[in-house]
């Protein structure tokens, strides 16, 4: 299992209070873009979701938003299981 920074262990605890990312998956000009992190206290880095993914922490859905494919990316029981053991501390 990876380590974790702080801030990231922060944003997992975010993800937790049913918090969630949107990620644009559609060839268009919004491509990559990200959304519903504006309620989050902290920086934000896309790096930190790509982790998450790679560690398997995500659980992804697709829809629609006025035609427009969007991923949205929300804890999955594996990162609510990590945070319960490790109770916000960071690996650092």
């Amino acid at each position: 299992m990876a380590a974790f920074t702080n801030e990231q262990v922060t944003f997992i605890e975010w993800l937790s209070q049913d918090n969630h990312i949107e990620v644009c998956i559609e060839i268009c000009p919004d491509l990559g873009k990200m959304i519903g992190y504006d309620s989050y206290i902290g920086h934000f880095q896309k790096r930190t979701l790509f982790k998450l993914k790679l560690q398997g922490f995500l659980a992804e859905s697709t829809h629609y938003v006025a035609g427009v494919k969007w991923q949205r990316c929300s804890l999955n029981h594996r990162g609510y299981e990590w945070l319960k053991q490790h109770g916000g501390q960071s690996n650092d």
